[in-house]
């Protein structure tokens, strides 16, 4: 709300600042305070990030992010059992209460079919990433970008995602993954034996295309020049 009110008194002295978010998707949540004068995607430093080209078809879904409601990691145990498939776990716990009283009786109740993993180093993420069949994205909010999304398509990982927020701007459907509408988990779980025929190649294109350090960095060099 502050951040708000700041921008919608920003907005009446005729907007003197200029304004950059990380997706289009973000930028009309702003629409009733000012505009966004520019979007520029979030990038990353590719050469960091394995390329995994084949993984075995027996290979564990990932969900990989914070514990906390508005990630869905409830979501994600339901729709990995529901496909009949082993989910791993990746993150650390933001929402003590939530991760205790919705995913702690989730893990008992599934056994070792979940594994939680706890807070992973970068480089020991983007491998996990690499060796799995498919990211579950299952948000319950409105993500203003989906940085996790990104790097697993970077490592060949397609993803299966709730279609909120930015989601839609960052994942095609049909080629580097799906999109699903919020709450079908029945759908999503059908769409986890389809993973095997998205490319993985074409799922590290499409970043490489997108969401590069480079590419990010020469947008916002072109938005400072011309303020100059």
């Amino acid at each position: 709300p502050e951040i708000n009110t700041a921008l919608r008194i920003l907005h009446q002295q005729r907007h003197p600042v200029t304004l950059i978010t990380v997706s289009y998707a973000c930028a009309r949540t702003y629409a009733d305070y000012t505009l966004i004068d520019h979007v520029i995607y979030n990038g990353l430093d590719l050469e960091a990030i394995p390329f995994q080209p084949t993984i075995p078809s027996e290979a564990s879904l990932l969900f990989a992010g914070r514990i906390a409601p508005e990630k869905g990691v409830d979501t994600a145990i339901e729709i990995a059992e529901r496909a009949g498939h082993r989910l791993l776990i990746a993150g650390g716990v933001y929402d003590r209460s939530y991760y205790e009283e919705r995913i702690v009786p989730k893990l008992r109740q599934v056994g070792d079919r979940v594994t939680y993993l706890g807070l992973l180093e970068r480089q020991a993420l983007w491998k996990i990433m690499g060796q799995s069949l498919g990211l579950l994205f299952p948000i319950a909010w409105d993500e203003p970008f989906g940085l996790t999304a990104v790097e697993a398509m970077a490592t060949g990982t397609p993803v299966i995602a709730f279609r909120r927020g930015a989601a839609e701007e960052v994942i095609r459907h049909g080629e580097t993954g799906f999109l699903v509408t919020p709450g079908e988990i029945t759908h999503a779980a059908e769409l986890v034996g389809d993973l095997c025929n998205i490319s993985r190649a074409r799922c590290r294109a499409h970043v490489e295309a997108q969401f590069t350090l480079e590419r990010m960095l020469d947008a916002y060099e072109r938005v400072y020049s011309s303020l100059l």
